[in-house]
């Protein structure tokens, strides 16, 4: 059995996953979860959280908490 993970992204994130899965000759679905098996095995945890920070402080987009429901409940549908 599988499980659906979903991951909203803004149209240039998911332009710029794309062409690392495509440069990597995977898809984008392996991409992402290889990145996210690798971050449950990373030693050093608080230099890529400290990261990742920096990646969402630098994003211009901003979603409400309302918003970023929406798109979970618009992600269970499917």
């Amino acid at each position: 059995m599988t499980e659906k993970i979903s991951v909203y992204v803004d149209k240039e994130q998911h332009r710029v996953l794309k062409i690392a899965a495509a440069r990597q000759g995977i898809t984008l679905s392996r991409l992402m979860l290889d990145a996210a098996m690798q971050s449950l095995h990373l030693s050093a945890r608080k230099p890529a959280r400290a990261r990742m920070d920096q990646i969402r402080e630098a994003q211009e987009s901003y979603f409400s908490t309302e918003e970023i429901l929406e798109m979970q409940n618009e992600g269970q549908r499917y």
